[in-house]
């Protein structure tokens, strides 16, 4: 996932130009900073597998609430200073803080396997 985030970061100008024409060129930041929203998804759907298989509804119910609050109050704190920027950063930092943060206080086994899976460690 990292590779395909920076790969479309970096040619997010692009990408939009082509897409959507020069008239949306102001989108493409957005779209280098969002785009990096594909990491903690990606671990955070894989572990939703893993919270189903376990019967463990109520982690599952915890990372959801702590993934909206830190939403809210990110936009809250960003959007006004830095406008679609300020949304897209308080995305990525939200769905990093569910899906891997939160895990340090509720379940800390996960969070040990996703920096090893992050950093591309092997055992």
């Amino acid at each position: 996932m990292l590779p395909l985030s920076v790969g479309i970061a970096l040619f997010s100008q692009s990408i939009i130009t082509l897409l959507y024409g020069t008239v949306y060129n102001a989108s493409a930041s957005v779209l280098a900073i969002h785009v990096f929203s594909n990491i903690p998804v990606a671990l955070g759907v894989a572990q939703g597998i893993w919270i189903i298989n376990e019967a463990k509804n109520t982690l599952s119910l915890s990372k959801t609430v702590i993934g909206a609050i830190s939403n809210v109050l990110l936009n809250l704190l960003l959007i006004p200073k830095y406008g679609a920027l300020g949304a897209a950063s308080a995305t990525v930092c939200s769905q990093m803080i569910a899906a891997v943060v939160s895990n340090i206080f509720l379940d800390p086994a996960i969070f040990k396997k996703q920096i090893i899976s992050i950093a591309g460690w092997q055992k």
